[in-house]
């Protein structure tokens, strides 16, 4: 399984948004952007399933606001998977 690196985590969520309102930080605003609609958010699952291995389910995606909130979803559920 990859490791987590923000870095790496935001230019590739970029990609699979296919965000073109410039650079992702982690205090990038997801919720109510275009791109941030049913077929991004189900890019970004996809992604994280992917890259990562983990099924992140819709309750936890309604929660995210910020790519920060999205970050510490996937690093949290990571670190619940090694313990």
């Amino acid at each position: 399984m990859p490791e987590l690196s923000g870095t790496a985590f935001l230019a590739d969520l970029a990609a699979a948004l296919e965000w073109d309102g410039g650079t992702l930080v982690e205090k990038t605003k997801l919720a109510g952007h275009e791109k941030w609609d049913s077929l991004g958010v189900l890019n970004a699952m996809t992604y994280v399933e992917d890259e990562f291995g983990l099924t992140l389910d819709f309750k936890a995606i309604e929660r995210v606001v910020t790519v920060g909130d999205l970050l510490d979803l996937v690093a949290g559920r990571l670190d619940a998977q090694v313990t």
